[in-house]
């Protein structure tokens, strides 16, 4: 491992920087999901024009910070628990294969 890689571990992939990424995301999604009524609005409809569902355009990017802000929390769990996650050597995790550290 690089030092460049060894200083990213040691500064950003602790846990309680996860914690606090995860309580970003959090608190985000939960703005966005404050101005949920000014949204705009999807309506899907069949041949017959019956209403099959109607989906406010803003529930995607909520339900996506959400499920990042659960990585997140959970991640710092794992590397809390002595987990490891590995990084590829730019840093940048490309799986997310999990490992027991004795």
């Amino acid at each position: 491992m690089t030092d460049e890689n060894k200083r990213f571990v040691g500064e950003f992939a602790n846990p309680h920087c996860w914690l606090l990424m995860a309580d970003s995301l959090h608190s985000q999604a939960a703005e966005l999901y404050g101005g949920r009524s000014r949204s705009a609005t999807t309506t899907q409809t069949n041949a017959n024009r019956e209403i099959v569902r109607r989906t406010r355009e803003i529930d995607t990017p909520v339900f996506l910070l959400g499920g990042f802000a659960l990585e997140n929390a959970i991640k710092a769990f794992l590397i809390y628990e002595k987990t490891s996650i590995n990084l590829s050597l730019n840093g940048v995790a490309d799986e997310h294969m999990l490992q027991e550290v004795d």
